[in-house]
């Protein structure tokens, strides 16, 4: 199997969804958007306990696995690290770059958050990081018996498209 920077440039699909702990389905959810073309599945859950965040993420690991994916985590070097996630997200106000590096070594791939040209600027040149930025929000159909999702497109690479679960 290409690794994860092969696999990521050829992605066109990124989901960020929740735990969907009060909807109970999140392996049938990670399933159904796996198996309807999303290449990335990221978990985007502020305020986990490390814990239940790397319990959530093997469940997404898992799921990537069978449909031959990518998963992230998101803001945490040290969780991404336990599982070994192929990405990690960090915002503007996390981790510096090179300070997640040093956690999770060399072959994950890093990404930022970006708001504004000077913070896309800037990843472009902070250690080899893709750049994801998200500003232009619609809401898309349900997927199946799934809530509506929001998708923002990104600068993360052309043609990707980034989607939220609101």
């Amino acid at each position: 199997m290409p690794d994860s920077r092969t696999r990521l440039a050829d992605a066109r699909l990124y989901l960020c969804t929740d735990s969907r702990s009060r909807e109970g389905d999140l392996v049938d959810f990670l399933d159904a958007v796996l198996a309807g073309g999303v290449d990335i599945v990221q978990l985007r859950e502020k305020g986990l306990e490390a814990a239940d965040e790397i319990r959530f993420l093997e469940v997404f690991a898992a799921a990537a696995e069978r449909h031959g994916a990518l998963f992230a985590a998101n803001d945490r070097a040290d969780v991404a690290l336990a599982v070994r996630a192929p990405i990690l997200h960090l915002g503007q106000h996390d981790l510096p770059v090179p300070v997640a590096r040093r956690i999770i070594g060399d072959e994950p791939v890093i990404g930022r958050s970006t708001h504004a040209r000077d913070e896309f600027d800037a990843g472009q040149l902070d250690y080899g990081q893709f750049t994801l930025g998200l500003d232009v929000v619609k809401p898309l159909m349900d997927i199946g018996t799934f809530k509506q999702t929001t998708v923002a497109f990104g600068a993360l690479k052309p043609g990707l498209v980034v989607v939220m679960e609101v």
